[in-house]
């Protein structure tokens, strides 16, 4: 599940291995199964994590959160808050036949093949530490507290010294998917069985083209021993930090930590790279057999790279960012056919064959996910549009014609169980939690403006761009329902809906439910209880909403 160890990706990557080193090629994942984030269960949240796990190696996801069963005395109202708590909330279910169809999609992609790692990190403990819940590598639900640690939340985690080495190691390992290398975690049985052979290390079906020692406590004295004959025989073994100079056990001890000190010093000499910038170059120096050089950092960017039988590489990006990205990168090898496969709309994008020092600029949408396939032969597929659908599709794909920022709204919030009607003209957006009336409000907020738009040109499309919406938006142009928005980016083509001169743009809002969870439990309401010391998340419009009168660029 994804709650174990704070949501903790290095978990997922373990288990991946566990899963790739026993010949297996499918690993199951609970998606968002978080302690702590009661009631933020949302599309958008799901959305994210599953691009954290299936970046991890996961290919397919479960919710949790099973039908509720209640006892025969269970009071109604705790029945109605067991129902909200345990599956999706109301505001997400509508969102279902896409999000799944989206997920389908990815996990069907992610099952060909097999992963491919350019980089082996020894691990050299056993088991994941339960506490391990790093801050900065934890993926919180917008707007949530982070997660708790797990089942343990009263463990120590500074008596574990796993936690400790795995703060050491973190930097290294986020250095390494910046740089746009894949890897995987290799315990003392895979490397003692490894070999280095015609210029990869091979072990139990699988190879990479390094190994990486990084800050190593200790070191099992036969592993120590294995890697020592690789290293003088020319194998690539690369020591981050400090290296071990004894084994974890006791036996024969004194002897064996003298001569685990001296195979180790030998894997780390003095004027080995000691900057994580140094080490990161020197990796992408020595690992030189990679589909892809990337042009530009990383950066909030999640991927995974898989092979398949014909030769075909498969490479799997997940936008973590609010805003759109144009990868940069650069095919090592000219002659393949390359597609960018959209999980979103289904569409396949043909890139034509890779030539020399070509740059591909394939673009994401915020908080979206993409594959790019280099293949050795074209797909045997009759539809491979030369453009992607415009409904969704990021606006770097698009030449920007125009633009209107809409900015002063009359909001309308109706009154509910208790709660007074809230009413405001000509306001600027802002977060509903700012607001004292609407803090805990848990019914829809009607935003609406009125705007003009001169004659519409032909050939050109009107997008409407949303900005931050919390949670889930229906739109209305001139009357017309225009459709419905639950994750970003949150863009809506509009343009059959226009009129040349005044349009009415309403945009109904749903708040998040757990704030008027946490309102009725402030106000003595028993079966809300629980969420009383919850936070309140973001609510209602952010913004900025803009118009985007834009055209099809000359080239995709």
């Amino acid at each position: 599940g994804q709650d174990y160890a704070g949501t903790s990706r290095l978990f997922t990557k373990m288990s991946a291995a566990g899963v790739w080193w026993s010949g297996r090629n499918h690993l199951g994942a609970e998606a968002l199964g978080i302690e702590g984030v009661r009631g933020t269960l949302s599309p958008q949240n799901i959305l994210r994590s599953a691009h954290a796990l299936f970046a991890a190696g996961a290919n397919h996801l479960y919710l949790a959160g099973p039908e509720p069963r209640w006892e025969a005395a269970t009071p109604p109202a705790r029945q109605h808050l067991q129902r909200r708590t345990a599956g999706l909330g109301l505001f997400a279910a509508e969102a279902l036949p896409a999000l799944n169809q989206y997920l389908a999609r990815c996990q069907y992609m992610l099952r060909q093949g097999q992963a491919a790692t350019d980089v082996w990190v020894y691990y050299p403990f056993l088991g994941f530490p339960p506490a391990w819940a790093n801050e900065e590598e934890a993926q919180p639900a917008f707007g949530a507290e982070a997660p708790r640690m797990g089942v343990w939340p009263n463990l120590p985690r500074a008596t574990d010294p796993r936690v400790a080495w795995l703060r050491e190691v973190q930097p290294l390992i986020a250095h390494l998917e910046e740089r746009g290398l894949n890897w995987t975690w290799v315990n003392d049985e895979i490397l003692q069985q490894a070999a280095w052979n015609e210029g990869h290390w091979q072990s139990q079906g699988l190879s990479a083209q390094l190994v990486v020692l990084a800050d190593l406590p200790h070191i099992e004295w036969e592993t120590a021993h294995h890697l020592y004959e690789h290293f003088q025989a020319g194998a690539p073994i690369l020591t981050y930090g400090n290296p071990a100079n004894r084994q974890p056990g006791f036996m024969d001890y004194q002897k064996r930590d003298q001569e685990i000190a001296v195979w180790m010093q030998s894997l780390a000499p003095p004027d080995r790279p000691k900057t994580l910038e140094a080490f990161g170059d020197h990796l992408l120096t020595l690992a030189e057999e990679r589909p892809l050089v990337y042009v530009e950092p990383m950066g909030a960017l999640l991927h995974h790279r898989s092979q398949w039988a014909d030769g075909s590489d498969l490479l799997f990006f997940a936008n973590e960012q609010p805003r759109d990205r144009v990868l940069a990168v650069r095919p090592t090898e000219t002659g393949r056919q390359t597609y960018w496969l959209d999980p979103w709309s289904g569409a396949i994008l043909d890139l034509g064959k890779t030539e020399s020092g070509q740059i591909l600029r394939p673009a994401l949408p915020a908080y979206r996910a993409g594959f790019l396939l280099l293949s050795p032969r074209p797909l045997a597929t009759d539809a491979a549009p030369a453009t992607l659908p415009i409904d969704g599709r990021p606006l770097s794909r698009l030449e920007r014609v125009a633009v209107r920022t809409l900015n002063q709204w009359d909001l309308l919030v109706p009154a509910r169980q208790g709660q007074s009607l809230f009413a405001r003209r000509d306001t600027s957006l802002f977060d509903w939690r700012g607001e004292p009336a609407l803090q805990y409000a848990g019914s829809e907020g009607r935003y609406s403006i009125d705007f003009e738009m001169g004659e519409p040109q032909p050939g050109h499309r009107y997008l409407l761009d949303l900005g931050e919406v919390q949670v889930l938006a229906d739109l209305c142009v001139n009357t017309y329902a225009a459709g419905q928005s639950w994750v970003a980016p949150h863009r809506v083509d509009i343009t059959p809906y226009l009129n040349a001169g005044l349009n009415t743009l309403e945009i109904w809002v749903q708040p998040p439910p757990r704030n008027r969870w946490v309102g009725l439990a402030r106000q003595g309401e028993e079966a809300f209880e629980p969420y009383r010391q919850q936070s309140l998340l973001p609510a209602g419009l952010l913004g900025p909403v803009r118009v985007w009168e834009v055209r099809e660029a000359d080239s995709p």
